[in-house]
């Protein structure tokens, strides 16, 4: 047998952890002294200790050794165990890598705050208007995509035609609050009415006046800085909301990969207070 302090320098292991293995029952000497406390392990202990050291070094508490080991040390039951911590360590880093694009992004915003980007606020007035539309509760933007690609196919079996004018293209945002759950309703301006589906219809839009609008280009992860920038001036400029929120994108991921290239416009009505 080996005493405490051999066996601490064959393993890597220092004589305070051991002693304190010992003291929570994971790992005890072989043999103790009854006269002079001296600890004594054996070389049948050494599979135990490296395994301990192993699942240590993979990020296993000592709670969770202890509970690996107490029904032996058997290779399917360590097996088991390893692949679900694989798993827990897969999903952990997928979280920071998620957690690393996000402080990239917020880079680029803090970069482009720095900057000053000057957004011109116009206020317009849209026409009154055919279009083909579909509602829904969306959960995000792949969501929509799915809307516009389903009423565009139904458009297109029903050989509907488009007007040759920007903007023709809009998003309406029904509810009067954020909420990951979005009642939408996308909307294209068409030349004439054609058949309703059971989700698509075709209903003539009103005149529309007094809608303030920004254009931003750029990712939509720095969207908000046009957002600041429509609020602003609807406080700074006397007029309050009136109506629900709009938006339009001229250039997206359909045309171009690139997200520092796309082109969205925001379109809130207003009035005079």
């Amino acid at each position: 047998m080996f005493k405490i302090g051999e066996f601490s320098l064959l393993n890597k292991v220092t004589v305070a952890t051991l002693r304190h293995y010992e003291k929570i029952g994971l790992l005890v000497p072989e043999y103790v002294d009854q006269w002079t406390g001296y600890r004594y392990y054996s070389a049948s202990q050494l599979p135990k200790i490296n395994r301990i050291i192993a699942l240590k070094k993979i990020g296993f508490s000592l709670a969770e050794i202890a509970q690996i080991l107490s029904d032996g040390t058997s290779v399917q039951k360590m097996t088991h165990q390893l692949k679900l911590k694989q798993d827990e360590i897969t999903a952990e880093v997928e979280i920071r890598q998620q957690q690393i694009s996000q402080i990239e992004k917020y880079l680029k915003t803090l970069q482009k705050e720095e900057d000053c980007v000057v957004y011109n606020i116009t206020v317009k007035d849209f026409p009154e208007m055919i279009v083909s539309s579909m509602r829904g509760v969306v959960a995000g933007y792949n969501d929509q995509a799915r809307m516009w690609c389903e009423m565009g196919e139904y458009m297109k079996s029903e050989k509907v035609t488009c007007p040759n004018t920007p903007g023709h293209c809009f998003t309406i945002y029904h509810d009067g609050e954020y909420k990951e759950n979005m009642d939408i309703e996308i909307c294209e301006e068409v030349t004439a009415y054609a058949t309703d589906s059971e989700t698509v219809k075709f209903k003539k839009m009103a005149v529309l006046k007094d809608v303030a609008c920004v254009i931003h280009k750029g990712s939509p992860d720095t969207l908000h800085l046009a957002y600041g920038a429509l609020l602003k001036w609807i406080e700074d400029n006397g007029y309050e909301i009136n109506g629900n929120l709009r938006d339009a994108c001229y250039v997206g991921p359909w045309d171009e990969p690139n997200p520092e290239n796309w082109i969205i416009e925001i379109m809130l009505p207003v009035k005079r207070k």
